[in-house]
């Protein structure tokens, strides 16, 4: 499977495109109240804080998520979460917490959903307004580590990004 995305500093906010190809059978739990991720679907982390994630110092140690970084969650059915790094490390505590953010979201599945080979893959806009992170106008740099779920059923799904690409554990 094949996952390209592509971000846009607009004059209000960032607009990111997401694209997975070759995905032949996309998958989304019929179940009420499924989260996103056990859904075929995008994972975007967007942070304006670049110097904390990449200073040279930092990128030996764990590393803090926080607060300027959100996690987008969305699914083929276009149900999106938000979330926020809470400031914590890694030792055993999860780093971020849900929270609502606005986001604007649009999901294109390129065929028929659950159905096996009935798919050519699927895209997911999103807009990210500067006011998510408090700032009137776009960042001089941004930091982004884009993702992908694939579900298979119910019980089996893998996440896929590149390596290297954690905002906490980078390599």
């Amino acid at each position: 499977i094949t996952f390209t995305t592509k971000t846009y500093f607009g004059i209000n906010g960032f607009y990111i495109f997401s694209k997975v190809l070759n995905d032949t059978t996309v998958f989304y739990n019929k179940y009420e109240n499924v989260e996103p991720y056990r859904n075929d679907g995008v994972e975007i982390h967007l942070s304006i804080d670049t110097d904390i994630y990449f200073k040279k110092d930092n990128l030996m140690k764990n590393n803090k998520i926080t607060e300027n970084t959100i996690q987008i969650r969305t699914d083929v059915s276009n149900k999106v979460q938000t979330w926020v790094g809470n400031n914590q490390q890694t030792n055993n505590l999860y780093e971020w917490t849900q929270y609502f953010k606005p986001v604007l979201s649009a999901v294109n599945v390129d065929g028929r959903i659950n159905k096996k080979d009935g798919a050519r893959g699927y895209s997911v806009e999103l807009f990210v307004p500067y006011s998510t992170f408090n700032i009137d106008s776009a960042p001089e740099k941004v930091s982004i580590m884009p993702a992908f779920n694939n579900a298979n059923d119910d019980s089996y799904r893998k996440w896929f990004t590149m390596k290297g690409m954690s905002h906490n554990q980078p390599s």
